[in-house]
This record gives structure tokens, sequence and C-alpha cells, in this order.
């Protein structure tokens, strides 16, 4: 998973799927895995960038880097 990604991030409850871009990914300082990645929507009415854990995102399309 890398900025730019197009990915599917599973919610809680009972919300449906977001999808959306990574805008950042939030790198832990111990252990140097991602930590959290913030995400923006592109299929809502709200522009709200959402905080993801790595294991809640499943990659959709990967950016050629």
């Amino acid at each position: 998973m890398q900025v730019g990604d197009l990915v599917k991030v599973k919610r809680k409850y009972t919300q449906p799927d977001l999808v959306g871009l990574v805008v950042e990914l939030k790198e832990d300082g111990v252990y140097g895995g991602v930590h959290h990645a913030l995400v923006k929507p592109i299929d809502s009415e709200s522009n709200r960038m959402m905080c993801a854990m790595p294991q809640d995102i499943e990659v959709i399309s990967a950016t050629n880097r």
C-alpha cells in the first residue's frame, strides 16, 4: 500500500464500505511499519478524510511508481 492507491475500507458496524484514495501514510516510529492511512473518499457526498488501519484496507488498484 502506498500513497495514490485506490482502496476499499471496511468500516465498522452497519456502515457501507468506503472507496477512496490513500493521501498519506502514518508510520510507527518504534516498529517501522504503517500505523494508519489517511483516505480521501471518492464516492461520498462528504469530503471528510478518514483514518484507517491497515487491516481494514483492501487495495483495489495500485499506483505504478
